[in-house]
């Protein structure tokens, strides 16, 4: 297994993942490249936002167009080193990024869920005898703790390297912010290893043996894994089913040691729940809380006090539609103003409060995950299930969503 990786220092955002994503992987690109003067996080995020495109409205955080600019302002190598790649075919998307690393040797920046998230991609592997890659490493902020060279399978890849949906310039494209000139040569995926025939989903104990055994294989180079798996001892594996994709589910198997009487991982291994296939290998210098909230902080976070409701976007656009559609043409700036007001204050304010109890709720021994709330899969959700609505606590925050599929207006608790 050969592997070409650049040494980017990770970085992190434990606070709002989401939002400074695109802040930090232009950092993590310009400390690559030597920069002297690196701005904060939050200053990094003012610049680049200040070149977002007004026409895109408010679906980017930082969009494709303010990064690029962004990281050309702060290169040290000066001049304009740094294009957009849009394409529409995952092979050539991926062959792009291939080509930016080998031919320019600088990570690139890439987004994933369907324009959602900025992460650096700062190498690969590939198989010695036929050049074929097997993994993209990428570094994620929204992983916090283990989020540092992330070994990704073409499964796991072509799951989160997606079109965007949603703007407009870029609706339908698989973005790159990368190094100048389009790929000259194409690289295939190395075929994958289904090693189950997925019909039913795998049992934990043979999910933690498939894990072991496939990750040493899939990531041999890998001397934090090697270590882990040395010093630690397998976890317990969760269970987790992806939202996004109907049918989805994978395991997070954990590699772990003691610290201060309680076990930590040193590495987390992503196997395919039915298929039994290495997703993605994480591996740390050091041990990091991973799951930090355990259900019995659950039930106390959904009953702590009444849970605002918000009525959805698409309802509250579908309302104020409704109300202009009979004024017709004649409608006065000042009549539509009106209207606009309205519509967003009631998007804006709860619809319903909701009032659960331990004895209402069921928690889910299945986690779930969905990219519409930005964090990593690393990062999954508790599923509370109630006779009225549905209710998600992140496991590593503790942040209660009452929706997985957008973004929530109300994100903390």
């Amino acid at each position: 297994m050969g592997q070409v990786r650049y040494p980017v220092t990770f970085e992190t955002s434990i606070s709002d993942p989401d939002t400074y994503a695109g802040a930090r992987v232009a950092r993590m690109i310009l400390g690559f490249l030597g920069a002297a003067v690196i701005p904060t996080v939050e200053d990094m995020y003012a610049h680049a936002v200040a070149y977002n495109d007004p026409g895109e409205g408010d679906f980017w955080a930082i969009d494709p167009g303010a990064l690029e600019r962004t990281i050309v302002d702060y290169d040290p190598r000066g001049g304009d080193h740094w294009v957009i790649y849009q394409n529409t075919v995952a092979a050539s998307a991926d062959n792009q990024i291939q080509y930016t690393l080998d031919t320019y040797k600088v990570p690139a920046a890439c987004l994933l869920y369907s324009g959602g998230h900025w992460v650096c991609v700062n190498g690969y592997t590939f198989d010695d005898a036929t050049m074929a890659r097997t993994a993209f490493i990428i570094n994620d902020p929204a992983y916090v703790g283990g989020g540092a060279d992330l070994q990704v399978a073409p499964a796991a890849w072509d799951a989160a390297y997606l079109p965007v949906n949603g703007g407009t310039k870029w609706n339908g494209k698989i973005v790159e912010v990368g190094d100048p000139d389009p790929a000259k040569a194409e690289v295939p995926w190395a075929t994958r290893k289904i090693v189950r025939p997925g019909r039913t989903i795998i049992p934990p104990e043979e999910a933690a043996d498939l894990a072991i055994e496939g990750a040493l294989s899939f990531a041999k180079e890998n001397r934090r894994l090697r270590k882990a798996v040395d010093a630690g001892r397998v976890g317990t594996p969760q269970l987790v089913a992806r939202l996004d994709r109907r049918g989805s589910y994978y395991y997070l198997v954990p590699v772990t040691v003691s610290v201060d009487r309680e076990e930590q991982p040193l590495a987390t291994i992503m196997i395919d729940g039915r298929f039994g296939d290495v997703l993605t290998v994480s591996a740390a210098d050091e041990p990091y809380p991973l799951w930090k909230i355990d259900r019995d902080e659950v039930v106390d976070i959904v009953t702590r006090k009444p849970i605002p409701l918000f009525e959805s976007a698409t309802s509250a656009t579908m309302r104020l539609m409704d109300a202009i559609a009979p004024a017709g043409r004649e409608v006065r700036s000042s009549e539509l103003s009106k209207l606009l007001r309205t519509a967003l204050t009631s998007h804006a304010t709860p619809r319903d409060r909701l009032i659960l109890r331990p004895d209402d709720i069921e928690i889910s021994e299945t986690w779930v995950w969905h990219p519409g709330q930005g964090a990593s899969p690393f990062h999954p959700y508790y599923q509370v299930r109630s006779a009225w609505q549905d209710v998600y606590v992140n496991t590593h925050t503790g942040d209660l969503h009452t929706s997985l599929y957008t973004k929530s207006l109300w994100l903390g608790y």
